[in-house]
């Protein structure tokens, strides 16, 4: 939330100049101020249109002097002074003239109110959040009418306390000020709806954002992972795939979780095929990785013969005999006995096998089927040496000495 907190704090230099300077000139049943006082608030007025801080301060810190201590003069005095330090982004001595202004006691009801408000931003400008509630206490109770600033001083200030809920009121109320809220109300509101896993209400914010801002990326991603954080795979899919195709998500990664999410919703042909196509591009490297990945994808869509060209591929290149092992598999459950011999045989060539021993038991196998009887009792024979592949192994030999 801190990009919207500096913002804020912006807003607040420019409320704290203009309420707390035009405060005591406005209130017609106010005690009236003395001709230096009101002459020095006006100059400050001016003076601080044109950001001349120090010209604004110098006449009213010199009538502290001159003035009462126990005077209305004097809580204006400080409450003027405060604005200005406000403005200046001196929150902490802001804090400290505005609290002086208070404890006099000697501003009516109303100018006090404004002022405890204020006093209320500066101390959450300040970082001091419990003394900021507890400074704008008074106001929330007695405001009967809040403005949309209001609402997102207490949002802020609420969600800086950790009181996730009650900012989620304050930002909702937020939304409803306005016909047209800013954009930045919106990530406000998104923001607590995600920190109170309130997803599906976090959804019809995204898409209200995503129709004012669509080539936006992170709110489609935030789409597409509430979607997915609600359990709804397939709309998470359908935004993956709409952003993906409108090329507003559209780099490597974008591909390969569309890819997944192709996958899982069970479309791995979709899968594949885009795989294949951000290779040809060249978005997506041809690592050793990202193919056996494709073989996995081209076989769970039963695409075998492409799952397998893929696959013996990138087997040639690899460091061991693992993926050829892989090979033989695919092709031993399609009984295609000449290939699987073949594969578990650059298998073994290879090595770097886990259990080399299953590996010769498998390959006398495909050798026996394809009528190679020569060759598969010398496969059996080496499986003979392994104690988890010896007991299968005896039995195809004792089968073969029997035939």
């Amino acid at each position: 939330m801190g990009g919207q907190f500096c913002g804020f704090k912006r807003l607040l230099q420019i409320i704290a100049a203009v309420s707390l300077l035009t405060a005591p000139l406005v209130y017609a049943k106010d005690p009236v101020v003395s001709s230096a006082v009101y002459k020095a608030v006006v100059n400050a007025e001016k003076q601080l249109e044109k950001s001349a801080f120090s010209k604004a301060l110098k006449p009213l810190k010199n009538l502290l002097a001159e003035t009462d201590p126990d005077s209305y003069d004097q809580a204006v005095l400080w409450k003027t002074i405060g604005a200005i330090q406000a403005a200046q982004g001196k929150y902490q001595t802001a804090a400290v003239s505005l609290e002086k202004s208070l404890s006099s006691k000697k501003l009516p009801d109303q100018q006090k109110q404004d002022v405890q408000y204020n006093l209320g931003q500066v101390y959450l400008a300040n970082n001091q959040y419990k003394k900021a509630l507890q400074a704008l206490q008074p106001w929330i109770a007695s405001n009967q009418k809040p403005t949309a600033n209001d609402y997102l001083l207490l949002t802020q200030l609420y969600a800086r306390l950790n009181q996730y809920q009650t900012a989620l009121t304050y930002a909702e109320k937020l939304l409803k000020a306005s016909k047209n809220p800013p954009e930045s109300h919106y990530q406000l509101a998104l923001s607590l709806y995600f920190e109170l896993k309130h997803y599906k209400k976090a959804i019809r914010i995204l898409e209200t954002l995503i129709r004012q801002f669509p080539d936006n990326k992170t709110y489609w991603q935030q789409l597409a992972a509430s979607y997915q954080l609600t359990g709804d795979y397939i709309k998470t899919t359908a935004i993956k795939d709409l952003a993906y195709r409108s090329s507003v998500l559209n780099s490597a990664e974008d591909a390969l979780q569309l890819a997944d999410l192709y996958s899982y919703t069970g479309a791995p042909y979709l899968a594949a095929q885009l795989l294949e196509k951000e290779m040809k591009a060249g978005k997506i490297t041809k690592s050793g990785k990202i193919l056996t990945r494709l073989s996995d994808t081209w076989l769970q869509a039963r695409e075998y013969d492409k799952a397998a060209d893929v696959l013996s591929k990138v087997a040639k290149n690899s460091q061991n005999g693992r993926l050829f092992e892989r090979l033989g598999a695919l092709y031993y459950e399609q009984q295609s006995w000449a290939n699987a011999e073949h594969a578990y045989r650059n298998a073994i060539k290879k090595g770097g096998l886990k259990k080399p021993g299953n590996t010769w038991l498998l390959y006398g196998i495909c050798a026996k089927e394809n009528k190679q009887t020569k060759l598969a009792r010398q496969a059996f024979s080496k499986a003979l040496n392994y104690s988890y592949s010896a007991k299968s192994a005896h039995q195809w030999l004792q089968l073969l000495k029997d035939s």
